[in-house]
C-alpha cells in the first residue's frame, strides 16, 4: 500500500530513474581525468554534475551549458557556487561542500576550465547561469 502510494507520485518515478542512472559500474577506459570522473559522478554518486549539466556539459533540463562558464564567473565564484550552491526552487544548484573535498573541487574546477575552452556541440542551453 505504501509503495503503491509512493509510486503514484511523478517525482517517485524521477527518483527511481535517477537512481538507475547513477548505478553505472566503471567509467569508460578512455576517461581518466580526475576532474572529468568527478563531473560524471564516478568519484561519488552523490556529486554527479552530468545529471543536470549533461555528460558533455552542454546543459540539460535542470542545468545550464557550462562551456564558457569562466567568461561569466571568476574561479573563486565558481568554487563558491560548487560549495554553497546557487539559486532557489527547482532551478537551484545544490551545494556540494559536504560531498566533495577541497581537492576534488579543485580537480573539478580544473576540468571545467578545459570544458570552458571547448565548443558546445549542439547541447541544450536551458538556463543562463550554473
Amino acid at each position: 500500500m505504501i509503495l503503491r502510494s509512493w509510486l503514484s507520485r511523478p517525482t517517485s518515478w524521477l527518483s527511481l530513474f535517477l537512481l538507475f542512472l547513477s548505478c553505472a559500474a566503471d567509467p569508460p577506459p578512455d576517461v581518466t581525468d580526475p576532474g572529468q570522473l568527478i563531473f560524471l559522478g564516478y568519484m561519488g554518486k552523490e556529486a554527479n554534475c552530468s545529471r543536470c549539466h549533461g555528460p558533455e556539459g552542454n546543459g540539460g533540463k535542470l542545468g545550464p551549458d557550462l562551456h564558457g562558464v569562466f567568461s561569466k564567473y571568476s574561479e573563486e565564484k565558481i568554487i563558491t557556487i560548487i560549495r554553497e550552491g546557487k539559486g532557489e526552487g527547482r532551478e537551484a544548484m545544490p551545494a556540494f561542500e559536504e560531498q566533495l573535498t577541497t581537492d576534488q573541487i579543485a580537480e573539478l574546477v580544473r576540468f571545467l576550465k578545459i570544458l570552458s575552452r571547448t565548443e558546445n556541440k549542439g547541447g541544450v542551453s536551458s538556463a543562463e547561469e550554473p
